[in-house]
């Protein structure tokens, strides 16, 4: 019996804020890619092809796939991606979240009851986010901005 070629694939994408105008055409790219190399591995049967996914922004890096075998790997939809909240007090919170790219923010006082809101918000903020993808509604607006105006 031979051993299969093995094939890997790393792709390295750039989520930061700067490339939020082209999400979807990322998304698409990256389900192309998925669906190309499926296809080239039933081309070519002698390859077994795998794919490495790790994603960069101002925060660091992060490895979604490691390593998968391309026949085990479902496409992304623009609701699979991570929602991120900066929360802090002391602090221009809006500014910092903006150079990092996350709109969802909560600033908080630095005492017990500012802490106990600041967490009775971030659950609220939370349930409203599932809402949104349950009812397909645009989750890049900041989930907490209704909560703000109570």
């Amino acid at each position: 019996m031979s051993t299969k070629h093995q094939v890997h694939n790393l792709i390295i994408l750039d989520e930061s804020g700067s490339m939020r105008s082209i999400k979807s055409a990322i998304i698409e790219g990256f389900n192309e890619i998925v669906e190309t190399v499926k296809g080239i591995e039933k081309q070519f049967p002698e390859q077994e092809h795998f794919i490495s996914l790790v994603t960069f922004n101002g925060l660091g890096q992060k490895t979604l796939l490691w390593k998968e075998h391309v026949g085990k790997i479902d496409l992304i939809d623009g609701n699979t991606c991570w929602a991120f909240t900066y929360i802090g007090a002391d602090h221009d919170v809006e500014k910092t979240a903006q150079s990092l790219s996350i709109t969802n923010t909560i600033t908080f006082q630095k005492n017990k009851a500012g802490t106990n809101i600041m967490f009775a918000k971030e659950r609220v903020g939370r349930h409203i986010h599932s809402q949104r993808i349950r009812d397909n509604v645009d989750t890049d607006k900041n989930f907490y901005e209704d909560l703000d105006k109570t």
